[in-house]
């Protein structure tokens, strides 16, 4: 673990400038066994759960994890969740939802989303 923290800690020293909180917010699917976890169904013969996690910059310590359905999401699952005023939350384009950014807006919390590579 240590290892993984100093690799990244030039980032992090720029990223402490910010004098803010800083959260990094993701959900994954975790696949299932229909046969044996029958309460998990994600698609016909599939089945799985969804982990939405936010971890906390300073530490990467996850600050907030919940286990849903693996139909469930994301966005839906971060409407729910209350940020510290003045906070940034970095996010991916799954989250995007105009009318939420909004009410992020108004309470002087700043998003920042990432885009993917393809």
């Amino acid at each position: 673990m240590e290892h993984l923290w100093n690799r990244n800690s030039p980032r992090r020293a720029e990223l402490n400038r910010l004098k803010r909180k800083v959260f990094l917010m993701d959900a994954t699917i975790i696949p299932l066994c229909l046969s044996v976890f029958d309460w998990a169904k994600f698609r016909s013969a599939k089945g799985a759960v969804k982990l939405h996690t936010i971890l906390d910059y300073d530490g990467c310590i996850p600050s907030f994890v919940h286990i849903t359905d693996g139909k469930q999401h994301k966005s839906k699952i971060a409407k729910t969740i209350s940020f510290p005023k003045g906070c940034v939350v970095v996010v991916d384009r799954g989250y995007v939802d105009y009318a939420w950014m909004n009410v992020l807006d108004s309470i002087d919390l700043n998003l920042s989303t990432i885009g993917l590579k393809k």
